[in-house]
């Protein structure tokens, strides 16, 4: 932690972070407490991230303490999907889909509903209204997809928290996350093709749904539109 406090370069900082955020992994493992862990990093990520203004001369590295902590979350989670837990049978002894169906995605959704909350709050639109009520049942649908397709829940919190920020390449993890999730869960051959394709329609349809709201209630305004076409 002292060498950390020394430490000014972004990429030293990060990689320190996530270094020692594997090490503590390593240790809730020897205390099989694993399936805690996405939980708790989800946690710490969002209390940092929320909190951030208030770091002052360590500005910096609450950042790279935050990307830290995305990067080995989202490791973690592509282990998962990628039916890779039997490289760590002989390490962890706790099994993972306790973890990631249950705590993690119920922490996950109180955090998404929050964003949602404020950034509502932000954009000064009501929560009962039209957009309001869509926003909050693709979220429950989200949450419900995420059983099978772990991770998704992840990746949207990621672009939320983002979003809410302004950290753009936090943003961009999610949604490049989301992506490898849904795909991880195509390729997965725990699950017969029908449910798979079932699963992947209901995935489209829920973004497209999102789309068609996004134009009926965010329309694009005529300056945006104007700098559009200029670009």
């Amino acid at each position: 932690l002292l060498l950390w406090g020394m430490i000014k370069h972004k990429v030293a900082q990060w990689v320190f972070a996530f270094c020692l955020l594997a090490c503590l992994t390593g240790l809730l493992a020897e205390w099989h407490l694993l399936n805690l862990t996405p939980t708790l990093l989800v946690s710490l990520l969002s209390v940092v991230l929320l909190n951030i203004h208030r770091t002052g001369y360590h500005y910096q590295r609450a950042r790279m303490l935050v990307y830290g902590a995305a990067s080995l979350l989202l490791s973690i989670q592509l282990i998962h999907v990628f039916s890779m837990d039997r490289i760590f049978e002989a390490l962890f002894i706790s099994g993972w889909q306790s973890g990631m169906a249950v705590s993690h995605l119920l922490v996950v959704f109180t955090l998404c509903g929050f964003l949602l909350v404020s950034l509502f709050n932000q954009w000064q639109i009501l929560l009962t209204a039209t957009s309001g009520l869509f926003a909050f049942l693709g979220l429950v649908l989200i949450t419900a997809l995420s059983l099978p397709m772990q991770g998704l829940s992840t990746a949207v919190w990621l672009i939320l928290l983002g979003h809410y920020a302004n950290e753009s390449w936090l943003k961009g993890m999610g949604i490049v996350s989301g992506l490898v999730f849904a795909g991880g869960y195509y390729y997965s051959l725990e699950t017969t093709l029908m449910l798979k394709s079932l699963y992947l329609m209901g995935l489209g349809l829920l973004l497209l749904a999102a789309r068609l709201v996004m134009w009926r209630y965010f329309p694009i305004s005529d300056t945006q539109a104007e700098l559009e076409e200029h670009v």
